[in-house]
């Protein structure tokens, strides 16, 4: 089974995939985000969802000063930017998973 990074295209290539199964109108949402080395992207926004967990599974991704490499796990607060990383010499392959905003109590009648 190739791995879903084998698919791109060559230097410069990124890919965002959705999977739909896991998503619903309170913000749950799930994606893999695959990019070549050295490539710049954007990860998917936390807006609107509950806040959204990052994990690197394979290569490393560069956010700010830091490099964070697989299998480090990280938090984005759902009143944060998307966070924007570029991918390390082996390249990013990376999971995102964006929480449901919590439900507000029913009124009593």
């Amino acid at each position: 089974m190739a791995r879903f990074a084998d698919v791109l295209s060559g230097p410069g290539a990124v890919a965002i995939h959705s999977l739909q199964p896991l998503h619903d109108e309170r913000g749950l949402d799930a994606f893999v985000v695959c990019a070549s080395p050295f490539v710049r992207t954007g990860l998917p926004p936390a807006l609107g969802s509950g806040g959204q967990f990052v994990a690197i599974l394979e290569g490393s991704a560069v956010a700010g000063d830091t490099e964070y490499v697989a299998t480090t796990v990280g938090f984005v607060g759902a009143d944060e930017a998307a966070l924007e990383v570029t991918a390390g010499a082996l390249g990013l392959n990376a999971l995102v998973f964006n929480f449901p905003k919590q439900r507000t109590p029913s009124a009593p009648p």
